[in-house]
């Protein structure tokens, strides 16, 4: 049970410590549009390419664990429904881990 309540705390100390920092969700644009060789833009459009759709996952996931956003928060960002954030999250975690693609 201990080992579970200090994860969380160092969650909620990351994020902190991101926000403080000055990481926001346009720093996140710019990063995965970057690990992904993007433009902001293509990570924004609402097309659903491949290369789209992942960069949107990573960005979810990366909103949603890193930054601390809202899965309501997100889902207004980037103009999908709260559900298709929960799913893109997910899949961007997968992808994250895989990848070794870091949120810094």
């Amino acid at each position: 049970m201990v080992n579970v309540l200090d994860a969380a705390n160092e969650q909620l100390e990351e994020k902190y410590a991101l926000k403080a920092s000055g990481y926001d969700f346009n720093y996140a644009i710019q990063r995965v549009s970057s690990v992904l060789n993007m433009t902001p833009n293509e990570v924004m459009s609402g097309n659903k390419s491949p290369g789209t759709v992942q960069a949107r996952a990573l960005l979810c996931f990366w909103g949603y664990r890193k930054l601390g956003l809202t899965t309501i928060e997100l889902s207004e960002k980037i103009g999908v429904r709260q559900s298709a954030v929960s799913r893109l999250s997910r899949k961007g975690e997968k992808m994250a881990y895989e990848t070794n693609f870091d949120f810094i």
